[in-house]
């Protein structure tokens, strides 16, 4: 037989989620309390990456695929950037996740411009 396998690098979300704290400077209890950082109303990175990256349908244990500079379009269909509309939806506070997010994923892909796949369990 002449087919043969291919092997993936399979990344978990958790691990992303603490180097993405890590490179934010911020303790993976503030991950899901950010205005405890920042101040102001209640803020949650991890409601974000449901928006800007995380697919819709995500189920316990998914395996999908993550790309640094692809995002979720907004509610705001208007014409322009569509990561600018995610930071006017959500606010000046997202950027530090949304750099903090690409340079792991950037990382963990040796600084290609592709994505990792990642499994999601809890």
């Amino acid at each position: 037989m002449t087919v043969q396998g291919k092997s993936i690098i399979l990344y978990d979300w958790d691990d992303i989620e603490k180097e993405i704290c890590n490179v934010m400077g911020i303790t993976e209890k503030h991950f899901r309390d950010y205005h405890e950082v920042v101040g102001g109303d209640y803020k949650d990175l991890w409601h974000v990456a449901l928006d800007l990256v995380i697919p819709d349908n995500l189920v316990n244990d998914s395996i999908v695929y993550l790309h640094p500079f692809e995002y979720k379009p907004t509610i705001d269909y208007s014409e322009g950037n569509v990561l600018m509309n995610h930071v006017k939806e959500h606010g000046e506070w997202i950027i530090p996740f949304i750099e903090a997010y690409q340079k792991v994923i950037l990382e963990l892909n040796g600084n290609s411009d592709n994505g990792v796949v990642v499994e999601f369990s809890w």
